[in-house]
């Protein structure tokens, strides 16, 4: 287990880690949640299931 920063909160935990690199990449003081690494995974998932339920007539909105 490993106690990171999540939503800007340390957690005390068995191991203390410490990320370090750009912001825009581990989120800064708020956590990995706050990054841009979250939101080009949703991206990437999201994608792909919108062109499928539009391949498959699947209405999105109504």
């Amino acid at each position: 287990m490993s106690a990171g920063p999540v939503f800007g909160h340390t957690a005390d935990g068995l191991f203390v880690t410490e990320m370090s690199g750009p912001a825009v990449l581990t989120g800064g003081g708020f956590g990995l949640e706050a990054s841009l690494v979250p939101a080009l995974i949703s991206f990437a998932l999201t994608v792909p299931v919108l062109v499928l339920t539009r391949r498959h007539g699947i209405a999105t909105h109504r």
